[in-house]
Protein backbone atom coordinates (compact mmCIF):
# COMPACT_ATOMS: atom_id res chain seq x y z
CA UNK A 1 0.00 0.00 0.00
CA UNK A 2 2.93 2.28 0.92
CA UNK A 3 4.23 2.21 -2.80
CA UNK A 4 1.28 2.34 -4.70
CA UNK A 5 0.81 5.79 -2.10
CA UNK A 6 4.20 6.80 -3.54
CA UNK A 7 3.58 6.10 -7.04
CA UNK A 8 0.40 8.49 -7.06
CA UNK A 9 2.57 11.02 -5.00
CA UNK A 10 5.26 10.88 -7.59
CA UNK A 11 2.38 10.87 -10.72
CA UNK A 12 1.08 13.68 -9.43
CA UNK A 13 5.00 15.43 -9.04
CA UNK A 14 5.18 14.38 -12.60
CA UNK A 15 1.49 16.12 -13.42
CA UNK A 16 2.31 19.37 -12.08
CA UNK A 17 5.68 19.48 -14.21
CA UNK A 18 3.13 19.06 -17.06
CA UNK A 19 0.89 21.31 -16.47
CA UNK A 20 2.80 24.13 -15.20
CA UNK A 21 5.19 24.05 -17.59
CA UNK A 22 8.39 23.53 -16.04
CA UNK A 23 9.47 20.67 -18.05
CA UNK A 24 8.65 22.83 -21.51
CA UNK A 25 10.79 25.43 -19.54
CA UNK A 26 13.61 22.95 -18.60
CA UNK A 27 13.63 21.42 -22.49
CA UNK A 28 13.59 25.15 -24.51
CA UNK A 29 15.80 26.57 -21.95
CA UNK A 30 18.68 23.46 -23.96
CA UNK A 31 17.03 25.31 -27.55
CA UNK A 32 16.37 28.66 -26.71
CA UNK A 33 19.40 29.62 -29.29
CA UNK A 34 19.55 28.82 -32.84
CA UNK A 35 21.42 26.25 -34.34
CA UNK A 36 24.66 27.79 -35.45
CA UNK A 37 25.70 24.52 -37.51
CA UNK A 38 22.98 23.27 -39.82
CA UNK A 39 24.81 20.21 -41.34
CA UNK A 40 22.83 16.63 -40.70
CA UNK A 41 26.10 14.73 -39.41
CA UNK A 42 26.63 17.70 -36.40
CA UNK A 43 22.91 18.19 -36.05
CA UNK A 44 23.02 14.10 -35.43
CA UNK A 45 26.19 14.43 -33.26
CA UNK A 46 24.23 17.20 -31.15
CA UNK A 47 20.84 15.08 -30.89
CA UNK A 48 23.36 11.99 -29.42
CA UNK A 49 25.08 14.61 -27.01
CA UNK A 50 21.82 15.64 -25.89
CA UNK A 51 20.52 11.81 -24.99
CA UNK A 52 23.58 11.34 -23.56
CA UNK A 53 23.38 14.36 -21.15
CA UNK A 54 20.04 13.16 -20.50
CA UNK A 55 21.14 9.99 -19.78
CA UNK A 56 23.79 11.31 -16.97
CA UNK A 57 21.08 13.71 -15.50
CA UNK A 58 18.98 10.56 -15.13
CA UNK A 59 21.91 8.51 -13.66
CA UNK A 60 22.71 11.39 -11.28
CA UNK A 61 19.11 11.96 -10.09
CA UNK A 62 18.30 7.87 -9.60
CA UNK A 63 21.87 7.97 -7.28
CA UNK A 64 19.44 10.55 -4.66
CA UNK A 65 15.95 9.59 -5.64
CA UNK A 66 13.85 7.07 -5.97
CA UNK A 67 13.86 5.12 -9.27
CA UNK A 68 10.53 5.73 -10.09
CA UNK A 69 10.52 9.55 -8.46
CA UNK A 70 13.45 9.73 -11.25
CA UNK A 71 11.55 8.22 -14.47
CA UNK A 72 8.44 10.33 -13.84
CA UNK A 73 10.28 13.44 -13.73
CA UNK A 74 13.00 13.32 -16.41
CA UNK A 75 10.85 11.57 -18.94
CA UNK A 76 8.52 14.57 -18.65
CA UNK A 77 12.00 16.44 -19.76
CA UNK A 78 13.13 13.91 -22.35
CA UNK A 79 9.85 14.02 -23.97
CA UNK A 80 10.14 17.58 -24.26
CA UNK A 81 13.20 17.37 -25.40
CA UNK A 82 12.42 15.45 -28.34
CA UNK A 83 10.02 17.46 -29.68
CA UNK A 84 11.71 20.33 -29.70
CA UNK A 85 14.64 18.15 -31.37
CA UNK A 86 12.04 16.85 -33.70
CA UNK A 87 13.42 12.98 -33.40
CA UNK A 88 11.99 10.09 -31.60
CA UNK A 89 10.76 10.10 -28.25
CA UNK A 90 11.13 6.66 -27.73
CA UNK A 91 14.95 6.70 -27.87
CA UNK A 92 15.16 9.12 -25.33
CA UNK A 93 12.25 7.13 -23.01
CA UNK A 94 14.61 4.62 -23.16
CA UNK A 95 17.78 6.09 -22.53
CA UNK A 96 15.51 7.39 -19.21
CA UNK A 97 14.58 4.60 -18.50
CA UNK A 98 17.89 2.39 -18.84
CA UNK A 99 19.71 4.85 -16.88
CA UNK A 100 17.20 5.41 -14.04
CA UNK A 101 17.92 1.47 -13.28
CA UNK A 102 21.38 3.05 -12.69
CA UNK A 103 21.67 3.56 -8.80
CA UNK A 104 25.24 2.45 -8.37
CA UNK A 105 26.71 5.26 -6.11
CA UNK A 106 25.52 5.68 -3.07
CA UNK A 107 23.93 3.22 -0.53
CA UNK A 108 20.50 5.78 -0.77
CA UNK A 109 19.77 5.19 -4.39
CA UNK A 110 18.31 1.93 -4.12
CA UNK A 111 16.86 -0.04 -0.97
CA UNK A 112 19.63 -3.38 -1.80
CA UNK A 113 22.88 -0.41 -1.73
CA UNK A 114 20.97 0.41 1.90
CA UNK A 115 20.26 -3.08 3.15
CA UNK A 116 23.99 -4.64 2.20
CA UNK A 117 25.73 -1.15 3.77
CA UNK A 118 25.15 -2.57 7.20
CA UNK A 119 26.25 -6.40 7.30
CA UNK A 120 28.73 -5.56 4.28
CA UNK A 121 30.29 -2.49 6.79
CA UNK A 122 30.48 -0.19 3.65
CA UNK A 123 30.79 3.09 4.25
CA UNK A 124 29.21 5.73 2.28
CA UNK A 125 31.87 6.25 0.13
CA UNK A 126 33.08 2.43 -0.94
CA UNK A 127 30.51 2.39 -3.74
CA UNK A 128 32.41 4.99 -5.63
CA UNK A 129 35.03 2.97 -6.90
CA UNK A 130 32.93 0.20 -8.15
CA UNK A 131 29.64 2.15 -9.43
CA UNK A 132 31.38 5.05 -11.32
CA UNK A 133 33.24 2.84 -13.61
CA UNK A 134 30.35 0.26 -13.98
CA UNK A 135 27.94 3.41 -14.73
CA UNK A 136 30.35 4.81 -17.52
CA UNK A 137 30.15 1.04 -19.01
CA UNK A 138 26.57 0.82 -18.97
CA UNK A 139 26.37 4.10 -20.80
CA UNK A 140 29.21 3.29 -23.77
CA UNK A 141 27.27 0.27 -24.15
CA UNK A 142 23.36 1.56 -23.92
CA UNK A 143 24.14 4.56 -26.03
CA UNK A 144 24.84 3.28 -28.95
CA UNK A 145 22.14 -0.15 -28.32
CA UNK A 146 19.49 2.67 -27.60
CA UNK A 147 20.43 4.37 -30.98
CA UNK A 148 20.66 1.02 -32.77
CA UNK A 149 17.53 -0.70 -31.72
CA UNK A 150 15.44 3.18 -31.55
CA UNK A 151 16.86 4.93 -33.68
CA UNK A 152 16.22 9.37 -33.75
Amino acid sequence: MEYVCQCAAELCQATSCQTTRRARRSASGYFGHPVIFNSAPVLKMMMMMMMMMMMIVTMTLSDVLNNVATVLVAATVAIKIAEELNVNPDAMLMGVAVSASCAFLTPIGHKNNTIIMGPGGYRFGDYWPMGLPLEIIILAVSLPMILIVWPL
